[in-house]
């Protein structure tokens, strides 16, 4: 059953990664993104794993530091920074904390849905910002 669940989320995830990244396109005039919204994949992800801390009911450091139910208060700016710090947590294991990792793995997004985010992100940085 476990089995069945993850290629469930496996596929889901690279799917909607891929509509995605064809969905969003940079403005080539303005060098800006066009979007700075996240994705519906995405946001399922986020709220399934992450807006318990970093939601309006968050803890004050965390929410502080990034409240998904604020995202659409943030500038554009923000956003990306906001997106690019996301993806680096994850991918540095440091987010979920190892706390949380340990008692509820299942909350911790899989190496799959870490890259989607980070796709996620680099489409959202601007041109000329890129490491």
């Amino acid at each position: 059953m476990k089995r069945v669940a993850r290629s469930f989320l496996f596929f889901t995830g690279v799917a909607s990664a891929l509509f995605f990244l064809n969905t969003m396109p940079l403005n080539a005039q303005e060098g800006k993104p066009q979007n700075t919204s996240i994705p519906d994949s995405l946001n399922m992800l986020f709220h399934k794993s992450c807006i318990s801390c970093h939601g309006s009911k968050g803890e004050l450091m965390s929410k502080s530091l990034l409240n998904f139910d604020k995202w659409q208060n943030y500038s554009d700016s923000k956003k990306i920074d906001k997106a690019a710090m996301i993806c680096k947590m994850l991918t540095k294991g440091e987010m979920p904390p190892k706390a949380v990792r340990d008692s509820k793995p299942e909350l911790v997004p899989t190496k799959e849905q870490v890259d989607a985010i980070c796709k996620w992100a680099s489409v959202l940085k601007a041109p000329g910002t890129a490491e």
